[in-house]
Order: structure tokens, then sequence, then C-alpha cells
């Protein structure tokens, strides 16, 4: 008969044997489950790859695609690009206070309205295509000029013009939050982007907008600085990032200020794009006390993209 503490030990030496063996296939367990998941972040890792390489793809043939089309537009029109003269606002930029009420900020846009920066053929080539090519630059201003010119048919004042090419602007483009996102470069807001991809950033809006007024001879600026709802009721406006950029057109004698990005409610967001039927208008063809209350003009630049040839 075995003995209660013989048959105690055994019993705890079957136990420590089932404690070492539950180690060893946890142990294994966890190792296969470790090389498992770094099998996955590398297939994931893969995939992610893959996508981002298949969508600069997608990307690099649409704009293929389009610059064939424009350039067979203009071998068969046989329309060279030319010079356009735009003139500038003789007088001085100047609107009375009127009880706005942050008249710091009121002064500061004003005057930056008369601190306008006139850039010529070598900085404003910059943001037609980010490649520089000269033949893909004329064919892009001569789309452009022709879609102004489809834009502003029938249209009667110069105001008529530029309200037009705002409408298409907010209507046409998509703002590409994946972009805005990952990070902006100057490709992304070139006009050969935005007129090709249909998409971009606040600058590409503006810049967009800017060379399209400019193709009906209308002075236009593209300004920068900080935009934020009700900006002049903030007490810390003044350290606020420049975040955001808009146009200033001056048309029928009077300058107008317009934010195409606010006005269109299109996205582009994770590779779709999303269509909406409805354009802020209270955006477009502002007054300078409107535009005052929720932008911090930081720079004020106007930029010849017809001058370079």
């Amino acid at each position: 008969m075995t003995s209660p503490k013989k048959k105690n030990s055994d019993n705890l030496l079957l136990l420590i044997i089932i404690l070492v063996v539950l180690a060893s296939i946890i142990w294994i367990f966890k190792s296969d489950v470790k090389e498992l998941n770094a099998k996955i972040d590398s297939l994931v890792s893969a995939q992610k790859k893959l996508k981002s390489e298949n969508e600069e793809l997608s990307v690099q043939l649409e704009k293929c695609r389009f610059f064939n089309e424009i350039i067979l537009r203009q071998t068969e029109s046989g329309q060279n690009i030319s010079s356009i003269s735009v003139n500038a606002p003789s007088e001085k930029f100047d609107a009375p206070n009127n009880n706005f009420g942050n008249t710091e900020l009121f002064d500061k846009n004003k005057l930056y309205m008369n601190k306008i920066e006139n850039y010529g053929a070598e900085y404003s080539i910059e943001y037609i295509s980010s490649e520089k090519d000269p033949l893909l630059n004329a064919a892009v201003l001569s789309y452009i000029k022709e879609l102004s010119d489809e834009i502003c048919e029938g249209c009667l004042s110069d105001y008529d013009k530029a309200y037009a090419i705002a409408l298409w602007v907010s209507d046409n483009i998509y703002y590409n939050k994946d972009k805005a996102r990952q990070g902006i470069d100057p490709d992304t807001i070139s006009l050969e982007t935005a007129l090709a991809l249909r998409r971009t950033t606040c600058a590409g809006y503006s810049n967009l907008f800017s060379a399209l007024c400019e193709a009906q001879g209308l002075y236009c600026i593209n300004l920068r600085g900080n935009s934020t709802r009700e900006l002049c009721e903030m007490q810390d406006w003044k350290t606020l990032p420049r975040n955001h950029e808009w146009n200033g057109v001056y048309c029928s004698g009077k300058w107008y200020f317009t934010d195409t990005t606010w006005a269109s409610q299109n996205q582009y967001f994770n590779g779709q794009e999303n269509h909406e039927d409805v354009i802020d208008e209270q955006y477009i063809m502002m007054d300078f006390y409107k535009m005052s209350e929720d932008r911090r003009i930081d720079s004020a630049e106007h930029r010849g993209f017809f001058n370079i040839y």
C-alpha cells in the first residue's frame, strides 16, 4: 500500500510535469503568435506600399491623359499662347473702418493690400506645373485661356466674369483631404494637377481662380494668412498660424474677395470624390469687411502667368 507521503510526492511531481509541459506549450504558442504577427505586419506594410504605388501610378496616368488631351487640342486649334495684359489698380487701397469690430486686424489687412508683391515669370512658372516643362506649361495656359473663355461666355461685365469663374472653381474642384493629411507639395497646388485631377487644397483653389481671372485680363491676387470662423472676435488672432489661401480680384472699379475653398463643399477623401450641389456663395465676391471677419492677411502677391512667354 502506497503511503500518503509517497502519493503526495507523486502528485506534486505530476503537477510539476504538467506545469512544465503547459509552460512549454505557451512558450511555443507565444513564439508562433509573435512570428505570425511579424508576418502580418510585414504583409500589411507591403500592402500599404503597393496601394501607395498604385495610387501614384493612377495619378500619373490621369495627368498623362490630360497632358495628351490638351496638347492635341492645342495642335488642332493651332492656338499659340500669348501674353495677356493685366493692369494693376492705379489708386491706393483704402477702406474706412466703418465701426469694424477689430480695428487692429482691419488695419493690418489694409496694410497688406497696399503691399502687393508683383512676381515675374521665374516665380509664377512654378505654379503652372511642378515639372516646369515649357511644352506642358504652354499647353496648360492655352487650356486655361480656352476654359476661362468658355466659363465667361455671355458675361456682360468683369464682375460677372469673376463671379462665373468663382462658381465654376467651387463647383468643379474637390478639396483633397488625403493630401492635406499626408502633406502638401508644389505639385498638389499646380494648375496642371488642379485641372487634370480636379482636386487640390486651398492654395490650389486660389491658384486656379487667379489664373482663370488673368486669362480674362482681370487683376487677381493670392492672399495668404489665417482663416478661422469669426477671427476678428478672437483674442489670440495674432498668434494663429498661417493656414489658408484665398483671392482678391479688382474688377468693375472695385476690390472683391473670394474664397473658393470655403464656397466649395466638394471633398476628395480616402480616394473617393464627394460632390455637393450646394455652393456657399457668401464667400464669393465678398467686400473687405466680410473678408476680414474670418481672415488675417500675411502676404499678398500677383502672379503673371501669361507673361512667361
